[in-house]
């Protein structure tokens, strides 16, 4: 899968999840995606890094309540993250 593609395609699961829980199938594609984001990468490291953590909070049952914006916030992060990284992949 292209970069690009699976940018596209984790905003998607991220838009139709509602977030707050680790469900296993949910999070393997999420790690499938990120595997294939992280080959294309071409600079921007560090919005790669945040975006694994904000992922990492928003499928938590329990990091994500540590932000007072909660989990609608936590999808606002996201997504900057992936907006940053389309123009970052190869």
């Amino acid at each position: 899968m292209k970069p690009a593609d699976a940018l596209k395609s984790l905003q998607e699961l991220v838009e139709q999840n509602s977030g707050g829980c680790r469900d296993a199938e949910d999070w393997a594609e999420v790690q499938r995606l990120m595997g294939a984001i992280r080959s294309g990468i071409v600079r921007q490291y560090d919005k790669f890094d945040e975006l694994e953590h904000w992922l990492d909070v928003y499928f938590s049952e329990r990091k994500h309540r540590q932000h007072s914006g909660g989990l609608p916030q936590i999808r606002v992060w996201i997504y900057t993250n992936v907006d940053t990284l389309k123009g970052c992949v190869g």
